[in-house]
């Protein structure tokens, strides 16, 4: 012990070196909570489309959810039904800004589709989630790349088509 404290040594200068979080949390499945955080954090705006009283803000934060989940079908056997699905409710959402006007049976198909989003959030591991929402986010995919590719309908010559509203 030293016996003045003016000979004591400053500690405050020592290097701090940084903690890294192990890899493996990153391979862990996205947790309940998390998604129950997720789903509370976004149930307003979900309510208010399934009313027809939303807002753009509202519309805006559902396709981000959606894009995202676009994105994580890609590994699943089931992913060209549910990029339809996703697909198809990013439709409805871009009418439902552009007009207001949407049936109760096409508001009730794209919270389903949240629904479903939810769902398959919690069968990818945290990883995956955090790259998608990334790739969103920093703009490395194109709307009608993302989307309206999974819209193909067969022409008349046998081809396929896509399908732009």
């Amino acid at each position: 012990m030293p016996k003045s404290k003016s000979r004591k040594k400053s500690r405050s200068s020592s290097p701090r070196h940084a903690v890294r979080k192990p890899a493996i949390l990153d391979r862990l499945e996205v947790s309940d909570a998390s998604l129950h955080k997720v789903t509370e954090m976004n149930k307003l705006s979900v309510m208010r489309f399934q009313l027809g009283t939303a807002t753009t803000h509202d519309t805006c934060t559902l396709f981000t959810l959606l894009s995202v989940s676009q994105l994580l079908t890609r590994q699943f056997e089931e992913g060209p039904q549910l990029r339809r699905i996703f697909a198809e409710a990013v439709i409805r959402l871009a009418d439902f800004n552009k007009t207001g006007n949407l049936s109760p049976e096409e508001r009730a198909d794209v919270v389903n589709a949240f629904d479903i989003a939810m769902e398959l959030w919690g069968k990818c591991s945290v990883e995956e989630v955090v790259r998608a929402s990334r790739d969103i986010r920093d703009g490395k995919y194109d709307v009608n790349a993302l989307f309206l590719s999974d819209l193909g309908v067969e022409d008349s010559t046998g081809g396929t088509k896509t399908e732009i509203p």
